[in-house]
């Protein structure tokens, strides 16, 4: 068994100590939890992006003297055909596709980095041995590598494992395992800080986005349940329906309108901030430190819950 000597064994002894009793695994897998829900996060943004936009051209299409055309193509599968099957605006003489295109392209690749980023942590502090934790190791660093060309920062190299049997049991592995995570995130939180900020304006320009693609929606719906109001006949119970759905719509769009959707990204980078100091701080008491984890995944939870309740929306 290989021991660490000099002064350098006694601070790691201490921050071993102090990594014991956080339980540091468990907060790690809380952490990479919650990296992977800001990917979730990102996706319902997405999707409520793309949900409005392509209401709002269904509307549009929908006025008097406009139709929705499907081509021929769609339905040519002759060997070789290219099928086209995307739906067409024809208003009079001009004519436009149904096409999303996100306000934000690159915000879900960002997204998806961090998320797998979180997953190599994971990985890491459940290495079994040294051969589970040289791959570990290998994973940490491409995550980084994927994270830091995402946001256009350069990563400084990871370490590798060095003078390392072949096999390590009890404190050996758990002091291998703790100084590569210290490594791993010591490398990994100036691309975080970057990441944060990146994805805080695309969340911030994905908001925009929805509420003027909602807001333009909700005053189509309001209109026409003026005009249904105002129709000869028309049936109480449509009116009554359409009502309810003008109202719900509304509070939806408010609710999202006053959430604060960079939160979480701030978040995010506080709770790796937090997690590095306590990995390379004893005397910081990880209690302190890893609560900024379980904030993290509150204000996840606070904007997915809110994101949840706008798939309904205008």
């Amino acid at each position: 068994m290989l021991r660490s000597k000099g002064p350098y064994s006694c601070a790691l002894a201490l921050l071993l100590c102090a990594c014991a009793a956080s339980n540091y695994q468990t907060q790690v897998s809380d952490l990479g939890t919650a990296l992977s829900n800001v990917n979730s996060s990102f996706q319902a943004l997405s999707e409520n992006e793309r949900t409005a936009l392509i209401s709002s051209q269904t509307r549009l299409a929908m006025q008097d003297g406009n139709q929705i055309v499907i081509r021929s193509e769609c339905s040519d599968v002759r060997r070789g055909h290219k099928v086209d099957c995307i739906p067409q605006l024809r208003a009079g003489r001009t004519t436009s596709r149904f096409v999303y295109q996100s306000a934000t392209p690159n915000a879900l690749k960002l997204a998806g980095a961090v998320a797998s980023y979180g997953d190599s942590l994971i990985t890491l502090t459940q290495a079994k041995d040294v051969s589970d934790l040289k791959d570990a190791i290998g994973k940490s660093g491409a995550a980084i590598d994927k994270l830091a060309a995402s946001v256009g920062a350069p990563a400084e190299p990871l370490g590798t494992l060095s003078s390392v049997v072949g096999w390590a049991i009890g404190q050996y592995l758990d002091e291998l395992r703790f100084e590569q995570l210290r490594g791993v995130v010591n490398r990994a939180d100036p691309i975080i800080a970057n990441a944060a900020s990146l994805l805080s304006s695309e969340a911030r320009v994905l908001k925009q986005t929805i509420i003027v693609q909602r807001s333009a929606l909700l005053s189509q719906e309001n209109e026409n349940l003026v005009h249904l109001r105002k129709t000869t006949g028309a049936d109480f119970s449509a009116i009554e329906k359409l009502s309810d759905s003008v109202v719900a719509d509304a509070v939806a769009l408010q609710e999202f309108a006053n959430t604060d959707v960079t939160a979480p990204f701030i978040s995010m980078r506080t709770a790796h901030a937090a997690l590095r100091a306590s990995l390379n701080d004893p005397k910081i008491p990880p209690d302190v430190a890893f609560s900024k984890i379980g904030e993290f995944l509150d204000q996840l939870s606070k904007l997915n819950k809110v994101l949840d309740h706008s798939k309904g929306g205008a």
